[in-house]
């Protein structure tokens, strides 16, 4: 297990390289955010947490598995006995009652977590977010994964893979690559979360997209594809009523905690890196139980958490223990996306995905 670990830790080196070439990290930082950096401690204080016992809750938005959420809000509850009131929501849907939250002065949200990296750009822009540097900063070490001025950072890495019913599949039904699920065999066996409102079905499809073109969601359209909100559908995929589904990793261990017979398939031709930030609120109303919780999050006992759910850790130390049914990361095709890419992406994109499947 030892040299596995080493491996991960290997791999976020790499990936934060990566992720600093593709533009990932911040713009160089203004005046206000270096000298929030440079005079403001890392971390919290006795006096803080004591304020935070003292406001008595936090209201935690993300768009994490409802059921990894809760092992988080437990966690967490256990630790500090303040109470976490969690809201899940898909990513685009999350974000949109963030904004209308702020827009209409109501401030409900303490700390916020999604996956998709524009969500956060354009909160720190309207002034919805506050900075804040986590007691871990040092072990993050690698720009790609926070913001210069500490709006926001990274809790987590997902894997994307291709998720599916291994009571129902077997042998040659059970995909290698993403390009398999073009075939016909396929046909009404599919389920898709929408680029709308999916942050891990966006990523998905943009590089399918980038390696494929469109004739792959043509093909996809031809097997009768559902489309769902969201692409964690443990669920439907366990009823049999879908037996696949394009989606991320971490789904993969909760679903076989519940009992449901899931497996997942890291493709050949490419498993997808998705990158997850999170942030305080600027008017968050429990604002000193908010930074408690964020540096909870983001420390090495909360990253433990994240990295035995599948999740890839932003932190680079010894001490986080993967599942020993994770793959060995060197043996995986892992593939970055592009910010800018995807941005310039995104309207012409979720316009002809809608033209295809609706929505």
């Amino acid at each position: 297990m030892a040299s596995r670990d080493s491996t991960y830790r290997r791999l976020s080196r790499l990936l934060a390289l990566a992720f600093l070439a593709l533009g990932l990290v911040g713009r160089a930082p203004d005046t206000a955010g270096t000298a929030f950096a440079a005079s403001t401690p890392a971390g919290v204080t006795p006096e803080m947490i004591a304020a935070a016992k003292k406001e008595g809750e936090v209201n935690y938005y993300t768009s994490n598995d409802i059921n990894f959420a809760n092992k988080l809000k437990a966690a967490f509850e256990k630790k500090y006995e303040i109470k976490v009131n969690v809201l899940r929501m898909v990513s685009g849907t999350l974000y949109s009652r963030l904004l209308q939250e702020f827009d209409t002065g109501i401030n409900a949200a303490d700390v916020v977590e999604t996956t998709v990296m524009e969500q956060f750009s354009n909160m720190k822009a309207k002034g919805m977010l506050q900075p804040f540097i986590p007691a871990s900063m040092k072990l993050y070490g690698r720009p790609g994964y926070y913001d210069a001025e500490h709006y926001w950072h990274a809790t987590r890495i997902a894997t994307s893979t291709i998720n599916y019913n291994k009571d129902l599949l077997k042998g040659d039904m059970v995909p290698k690559t993403w390009k398999d699920l073009t075939d016909p065999k396929y046909k009404d066996k599919i389920v898709q979360g929408h680029p709308r409102t999916a942050g891990a079905s966006a990523a998905i499809f943009f590089n399918l997209v980038k390696l494929y073109g469109w004739e792959y969601f043509e093909a996809l359209k031809r097997n009768n594809v559902m489309t769902q909100q969201s692409c964690v559908q443990p669920n439907l995929l366990a009823s049999g009523e879908r037996l696949l589904v394009p989606c991320d990793y971490p789904s993969i261990p909760l679903a076989q905690a519940q009992g449901l017979p899931l497996a997942a398939v890291f493709p050949q031709d490419g498993v997808f890196l998705i990158l997850a930030p999170a942030g305080v609120l600027a008017k968050a109303p429990h604002s000193n139980a908010a930074k408690l919780l964020f540096n909870w999050l983001t420390s090495v006992e909360g990253q433990n958490h994240y990295a035995q759910a599948g999740f890839l850790s932003t932190l680079d130390t010894p001490d986080l223990k993967y599942p020993a049914s994770f793959p060995d990361p060197k043996s995986l095709k892992l593939i970055e996306s592009d910010p800018d890419e995807v941005k310039k992406w995104w309207p012409g994109g979720l316009k002809k995905f809608a033209e295809l499947f609706g929505g």
